[in-house]
């Protein structure tokens, strides 16, 4: 999974580094990003099937573990507050592009989401 993740990253990197706001509009810009976020999601979920059903339930475990709310994953990350729920519920999964975003905000490595589980 953490191959996957840097790869991703490096794609976004590369992404925008290429795209030319004032050429395209910042919402051409994003409906891009938004195409290649779902092409990197796609191959997440295909490659990463197991990985991705634990990374809800470790990160759900990190939070409470540490006291993280998610009010303070909302603000630092901008997703919105029924989404993080959703996902630390079990009721979604949890994208690629999320799980960057949401680790980047707490400073948590990426490798985290390898190591294993405790129940």
């Amino acid at each position: 999974m953490r191959e996957l993740l840097e790869k991703e990253q490096s794609i976004y990197e590369e992404l925008l580094k290429q795209i030319n706001f004032s050429v395209f509009g910042n919402r051409a810009c994003r409906e891009i990003i938004s195409l290649v976020d779902d092409l990197i999601d796609e191959i997440y979920k295909n490659e990463n099937k197991e990985d991705n059903m634990e990374a809800e339930l470790k990160l759900k475990q990190y939070l409470v573990e540490h006291g993280i709310k998610q009010k303070f994953i909302c603000d630092k990350t901008g997703i919105d507050k029924a989404t993080i729920s959703n996902i630390l519920n079990g009721r979604r999964k949890l994208t690629a592009n999320e799980l960057l975003v949401i680790s980047r905000a707490i400073d948590l490595p990426l490798d985290f989401f390898n190591q294993e589980v405790n129940n």
